[in-house]
């Protein structure tokens, strides 16, 4: 519900990456630990086009009990599901009386449930922000979720509209004009979303039994795929993909017929196709991540 959305490859694509460690003692396994790994945050701001954003939002927007108790609209008053023609009904993610069995399962309190379905309208709502006047009439009306999430409505206000540069022992303030106010209300929604999925996950793994020096690792990660926008992103899914084929053909390819030739094994020698330089291209000295970082 949190980490998987409907794509137009797949109707319940996983879109985070995770590297789980499954902990063995006396050959039994006896616990385990999930690890985020490039949550798709973009999905929270903007979908390409026929993608969707994630379950949980679509849930919670049409349960009539949520609705009423934390104030959600249709999701067809939200910016950020409005045009998804979302139809697809997976019926293991279409029970909210399931998803809070489950919450109670892993130990979250009421508490916790509250934060957790707050933070998300939180960012439906500001997704439908265009202007400044938008965020200050929406956060005047979002008493009821500010104070559940114990933010400051004055100080939320601030962080997204100004900024205070401080010169020479000077303190200048800098206000943003409505176009920057938009990146910052997405970046804001972005990390509130990933914070949420972490936590949810650190929760979650707490309850996944004992810890042992012995495990199996398994690294889960996105396919490589080709859009009309890429991203920032997208081009680290792709980067880490060609990384992970670059130690596959290390290991498979370049290392084996090594030792072959070494041994004077008589065998037909495989071609594969060496993306050394594709690498080289973006991490190094002089490359396109450097030049970003820069």
């Amino acid at each position: 519900l949190f980490g998987n959305a409907q794509t137009m490859r797949n109707d319940n694509s996983s879109r985070f990456g995770k590297f789980i460690k499954l902990y063995i003692s006396n050959n039994v396994i006896v616990g385990g630990h999930i690890e985020n790994y490039l949550l798709e945050k973009s999905r929270i701001s903007k979908t390409n086009y026929n993608e969707k954003t994630y379950h949980i939002f679509y849930l919670l927007c049409s349960n009539n009990h949520i609705i009423r108790k934390y104030g959600f609209k249709d999701a067809t008053c939200y910016k950020l599901l409005k045009n998804s023609n979302y139809n697809y009904k997976i019926g293991e993610f279409d029970n909210l009386d399931k998803l809070i069995d489950i919450f109670y399962q892993f130990k979250f309190t009421e508490t916790d449930i509250d934060i957790i379905f707050c933070k998300i309208r939180l960012i439906l709502e500001l997704s439908n922000c265009e202007k400044k006047d938008d965020l200050e009439n929406l956060l005047m009306n979002l008493t009821f979720i500010l104070d559940k999430l114990d933010i400051n409505e004055q100080i939320l206000f601030n962080t997204l509209t100004v900024k205070v540069l401080s010169i020479n022992n000077e303190e200048i303030t800098k206000k943003f004009d409505d176009k920057e106010i938009l990146v910052n209300i997405k970046t804001y929604s972005e990390d509130l979303y990933e914070e949420l999925f972490n936590y949810i996950i650190s929760q979650i793994s707490y309850q996944l039994g004992d810890i042992s020096d012995k495990y199996i690792s398994i690294l889960d990660i996105f396919g490589f795929e080709i859009f009309d926008h890429n991203g920032y992103e997208q081009l680290c899914i792709n980067y880490t993909n060609e990384v992970l084929q670059q130690i596959f053909n290390q290991y498979i390819f370049r290392n084996e017929q090594t030792e072959y030739k070494k041994e004077d094994i008589d065998w037909e020698y495989i071609e594969y196709e060496n993306n050394d330089d594709i690498i080289d291209i973006f991490n190094g000295n002089k490359s396109i991540f450097s030049i970003i970082n820069e």
